[in-house]
């Protein structure tokens, strides 16, 4: 029978000797198996399986995913750009699941100008790798203030929008 089966996060665990034990009993074939329910936390989870009878082990591997993109927070605000120019920073948004992970790529991320003018160099975005999605705008001569909003699909947050000023170039 295998003795001990425990489950961490951390590669560097040492057992005390305290851990909560599952005791696995093997059937005819030598199997024994039992269910492993990932956290709320995205990211590699591993799990060691030997016996004290005998020095090799058995690792499982799996990937926790993020849920479902729920919120979002900008990375930057309150930018200022020559009119007529492109924003030297880009306008960020990071997605979140509901556990805090960043979202998983490939989401789409709407960004509008609301207020002033200028045009949006990537309408719609795509969340990346790590869960960041982004935009830049041409400065626009007419408003000296722009406001660019962000949103995306599922989104359950108060509206993110971002603040832009336009000054003018070297005289």
């Amino acid at each position: 029978p295998l003795d001990k089966l425990i489950i961490t996060s951390s590669a560097g665990y040492v057992p005390s000797g305290e851990e909560e034990v599952e005791l696995l009993t093997t059937n005819a074939a030598g199997e024994a198996g039992t269910t492993w329910k990932l956290g709320q936390t995205s990211g590699s989870n591993r799990v060691i399986a030997r016996t004290y009878s005998m020095a090799e082990s058995v690792e499982f591997v799996a990937t926790g995913l993020a849920d479902t993109a729920k919120t979002m927070e900008k990375v930057v605000d309150n930018l200022s750009g020559v009119a007529g120019d492109t924003l030297d920073t880009r306008l960020t948004v990071i997605l979140y699941d509901k556990y805090g992970n960043r979202a998983q790529p490939g989401i789409d991320v709407t960004f509008e100008v609301i207020e002033g003018d200028g045009d949006l160099t990537d309408p719609v975005a795509v969340t990346n790798a790590s869960g960041e999605a982004s935009t830049n705008i041409v400065m626009g001569y007419l408003y000296t203030q722009k406001r660019i909003q962000a949103t995306f699909e599922g989104y359950e947050g108060e509206d993110v929008v971002f603040t832009v000023t336009t000054t003018s170039g070297a005289v």
